[in-house]
């Protein structure tokens, strides 16, 4: 077994930020060394346009909405002896490869049954980030505690995340062309992570400076509702959970809302969405995390994804969530058939 790299963090958010950084500075440390060939390799421009750029064009926006959350970010640079601008690049990696490149990201199903209220999420992005994920459970001052399975060198909740108010959080990618001014979603998603109710965890993703398309799928266990949330760059569409007891979401648009003519959907994206409905279409009462962790395990229907090219998304982590029970299962998909681990809101 090979768990993820795990954190613990209270307080401010400078504070929260800086142990964050010490805990994950060797890691963060050989990611920023790499990131030279990374994005000459994945958007043919140098690190120094990059780093200009997102300081440029993103930093801003970010800080005036979210003053909080940048200050998470400069103590997780202090914490780990980085420079604040090499860090926040990371921030702004998916708008960077949206803008210049394009990957093909994770699939997420919501599910309500006797057994409980779920959020299931594969996670899926480049290979250098294989085994490379971190936990962060913290205990933000003023604001519900938190479990997340996030990105180095970004705020928690860049995947997936659950909070001590029963809400839990993924987020899925619309391919749309991106904004080259804005708020970075991965703020947008550690601002979920303080919701207090459903429409608190809705309103918060309404930002109308949003710089890429996406999905926030989201799982009230108090209410017993659930919802997704898509994003494209001038329009938002609500999808509640229905009699079916069952939402899932992949990349592509699925409410007729949203105007998709400026979407790219691709063929993989249909092909996992289609998967993970015939896997859940069976005594839907009956889902429990077991099935749900099997369903994503699934490499017969496109789940469970092995890049077997360089430039091949692959699955870097699978993850449940039981939003009423505040535990998060995680598999480390670095190593095969590696278990699901389970962290809980502390």
């Amino acid at each position: 077994m090979r768990r993820f790299l795990q954190v613990t963090a209270s307080g401010s958010p400078r504070e929260i930020g800086r142990g964050i950084g010490r805990a994950t500075a060797p890691l963060l440390t050989r990611l920023v060394a790499e990131n030279s060939v990374f994005y000459r390799r994945e958007t043919g421009r140098s690190l120094k346009f990059i780093r200009s750029f997102a300081m440029s064009r993103y930093f801003g926006p970010a800080a005036r909405r979210y003053p909080d959350y940048a200050e998470e970010l400069r103590g997780m640079a202090e914490g780990a002896g980085l420079p604040f601008e090499d860090l926040f690049v990371f921030s702004c990696e998916e708008e960077m490869l949206d803008l210049w490149g394009r990957w093909d990201k994770c699939t997420s199903a919501s599910v309500r049954s006797r057994r409980g209220l779920y959020l299931a999420h594969n996670e899926d992005y480049v290979r250098r980030y294989r085994g490379n994920l971190v936990i962060v459970q913290a205990r933000p001052s003023g604001r519900p505690a938190f479990v997340s399975l996030g990105y180095p060198a970004t705020l928690a909740g860049s995947s997936t995340g659950l909070n001590a108010a029963g809400i839990a959080m993924s987020g899925n990618s619309l391919h749309y062309p991106p904004r080259r001014r804005g708020v970075p979603k991965n703020f947008i998603l550690r601002d979920v992570l303080a919701a207090r109710n459903l429409a608190d965890a809705v309103r918060r993703v309404r930002v109308p400076e949003r710089t890429i398309g996406h999905s926030v799928n989201l799982v009230s266990a108090r209410e017993r509702r659930a919802a997704f949330v898509e994003c494209s760059l001038r329009e938002i569409a609500v999808v509640p959970m229905g009699e079916s007891d069952v939402l899932m979401h992949t990349n592509h648009v699925l409410s007729p809302e949203l105007d998709t003519h400026a979407e790219t959907a691709s063929w993989n994206s249909r092909l996992r969405y289609a998967g993970i409905e015939f896997l859940l279409a069976r005594r839907r009462d009956s889902i429990d995390a077991k099935r749900l962790q099997a369903a994503l395990s699934s490499t017969a229907h496109f789940l469970l994804r092995r890049g077997r090219r360089p430039d091949d998304p692959e699955t870097l982590a699978s993850v449940v969530m039981d939003a009423g029970r505040g535990v998060m299962w995680v598999a480390n998909r670095a190593v095969t058939d590696d278990p699901y681990v389970p962290y809980r809101v502390r």
